[in-house]
């Protein structure tokens, strides 16, 4: 047997010892508590949340590509591009916009 043949088995050797008892002296940390009963004070009471606060918000659609790459597929220029990306950050803000007012909303229903 040549001798770097020798080595590298001395090595995969030692890699699987490693492997096989790296991990043997862990053990879980993980500590369990019990559950917790939090009472709410008062009636719970449902608060209507207004339908525009809900309404899907549509994801913008994907533009058809202007530009050609080298191997002469269609691909997005990147004034397409940005321009996508700006739609698409227009939508998140409404969605957060809408999370917002969400938020917002009075805890109590109107009387």
């Amino acid at each position: 047997m040549k001798p770097i043949q020798t080595a590298l088995r001395g090595v995969l050797l030692l890699c699987v010892a490693l492997a096989l008892t790296a991990c043997a002296g862990l053990r879980p940390t993980l500590a369990l508590t019990e559950p917790t009963l939090i009472e709410v004070p008062g009636p719970v009471r449902y608060v209507p949340v207004p339908d525009a606060l809900t309404a899907e918000t549509p994801a913008p659609l994907a533009p058809v590509p202007l530009c050609v790459d080298a191997g002469g597929g269609a691909v997005l220029c990147n004034r397409q591009l940005d321009a996508w990306r700006e739609q698409y950050s227009d939508a998140l803000a409404s969605c957060n916009a809408d999370k917002s007012a969400v938020a917002r909303l009075p805890l109590e229903p109107p009387q």
